[in-house]
């Protein structure tokens, strides 16, 4: 893949060049002049990316030099992403050989499988269209202009991983109190018919509103409340699966059957994730990977030290373990009920358990 791209580029870059001997002044002017005007809407940010030298050779740099380094740089992710395509087909060999056993994979393995197909989904058409004659060279151009939008993580620069990742948490954390608050009410205008637990999700519900972190003992008390017909997937009101989609950077807009099948997916992906994570010991993870482990599971890891990601995650592995086949549910709003408030508790809790 990678190999094709570069040839890619290459050849038209070779064409462009030799069509300018042969296009008069004018026209040769106006095709330039397009360029540039798209190059510059690039944000400030994201053409500083692209310049590998110094400031007053950038100056100088015509507008075709510095498409030449936006095409590069897309070049490059295209690159990377293909080697994590090939490792991912080789992972999948390695699954289909064993009957499909998720337990014969590494936690790193499972990871970069699940990673790496949401990575291909989100890139695959801007490489497809970028194979387009002529209208392809632009794509890197515009694709750079939305690259969460429109570029997997293998084109971002290291300051955009920490500005989307800040991005993310933002988007999720606005949905979490009223997530919570709407499981409160629920359980309370219930309590007469599911006692006890409607009574426990209460109280933790009103525990979380009070910015206190809870238990698993807590949260696996309530478990039965959401194998019902109150919070089960298939029988969650629209209104309430959109804020639970937007809390896992799932589009609110998609129809009700899609948001509940890609939750679903989503949440059966993270559980293999925890069973290799169990099997294997939280040690196999290094501390980017836990950082981002951690991450995709809802916790804002901007300000919290590796022992204290290494205790949230233990925790919600624990958790993941118990709920076994139960609805999904469960896991995504306890996803919530444990990252909410855990930056705020997390050096009492961890004094409690040293």
């Amino acid at each position: 893949m990678a190999t094709m791209f570069g040839c890619r580029i290459t050849e038209g870059y070779r064409v462009f060049t030799t069509c300018q001997r042969h296009i008069p002044q004018q026209v040769k002017f106006i095709c330039v002049k397009q360029v540039g005007s798209i190059y510059h809407c690039l944000d400030s940010n994201q053409t500083t990316n692209f310049s590998t030298s110094s400031a007053n050779s950038t100056r100088g740099d015509s507008r075709v030099q510095k498409f030449r380094k936006v095409v590069d740089t897309f070049v490059a992710g295209s690159k990377q992403l293909g080697k994590d395509v090939k490792l991912m087909l080789d992972i999948q060999k390695k699954l289909r050989n064993s009957n499909y056993n998720w337990d014969g994979l590494k936690t790193e393995e499972i990871i970069h499988l699940h990673q790496t197909r949401k990575d291909l989904l989100k890139s695959l058409p801007v490489v497809v269209a970028f194979f387009i004659p002529f209208l392809g060279y632009a794509v890197p151009l515009v694709a750079f202009l939305y690259p969460k939008q429109l570029l997997s993580r293998h084109y971002w620069q290291p300051h955009q991983w920490e500005k989307f990742a800040l991005q993310d948490v933002r988007r999720r954390t606005r949905y979490y109190l009223p997530v919570v608050r709407e499981v409160g009410r629920l359980a309370l205008s219930h309590k007469a018919n599911i006692n006890r637990q409607s009574t426990d999700l209460m109280s933790t519900s009103v525990k979380v509103v009070n910015k206190q972190h809870p238990s698993n003992e807590e949260l696996l008390s309530a478990v039965e409340f959401f194998k019902g017909e109150l919070l089960s997937f298939d029988h969650l009101p629209r209104y309430h699966l959109k804020k639970l989609s937007q809390v896992w950077l799932i589009s609110p807009w998609l129809p009700k059957r899609f948001m509940r099948a890609r939750l679903k997916k989503l949440l059966q992906a993270i559980q293999k994730e925890d069973a290799a994570i169990k099997r294997e010991g939280l040690e196999s993870l290094n501390e980017q990977q836990l950082k981002d482990v951690c991450h995709s599971r809802g916790l804002d890891t901007s300000d919290v030290d590796p022992e204290a990601l290494v205790m949230w995650l233990a925790d919600w592995v624990e958790l993941s373990n118990a709920a076994g086949d139960m609805d999904e549910s469960f896991l995504a709003h306890c996803a919530i009920f444990k990252a909410i408030n855990y930056n705020a508790d997390k050096d009492v809790l961890i004094s409690q358990r040293s």
